[in-house]
């Protein structure tokens, strides 16, 4: 990612980071079919022979590109970054537990599909904002 958004510049910083999720969501919808139709073929040799193989044809793809200057500069230490990432995961676990615990219930009394639902309005107008 850093290297597609220096090559990109940061005016296309949105339209690199929509390349690398359609990258990722492309990977996972065709994973598993691809995965499926080599194993039918040829069984565990043949996902054996394509993870082995693609990465080769990934390096093919990226070596004819531009390379791109170090940047230099200061940068956070790893272990304030990871304690960072520990805090919010941590408090989106906890919050997911405490949802579970004291909101659990919710979907037995108004129904799955009320519940579902609630969430719809906050969740377009969060996308408006985008």
């Amino acid at each position: 990612m850093s290297w597609a958004l220096t090559l990109a510049g940061p005016e296309n910083a949105g339209r690199v980071t929509a390349w690398g999720g359609m990258a990722m969501f492309a990977a996972l919808a065709l994973g598993a079919p691809v995965g499926t139709t080599l194993y039918a073929v040829d069984g565990v040799p043949a996902i054996a022979a394509s993870t082995t193989l693609v990465p080769f044809a990934a390096i093919a793809l990226v070596v004819p590109l531009a390379s791109i200057p170090p940047q230099h500069g200061t940068r956070p230490a790893i272990l304030k970054v990871a304690r960072v990432v520990w805090l919010l995961f941590s408090a989106f676990a906890a919050s997911l537990v405490a949802a579970r615990l004291f909101l659990g219930h919710v979907p037995d009394r108004l129904s799955g599909a009320r519940v579902a639902l609630a969430p719809v309005p906050i969740e377009a107008a969060g996308l408006a904002l985008i």
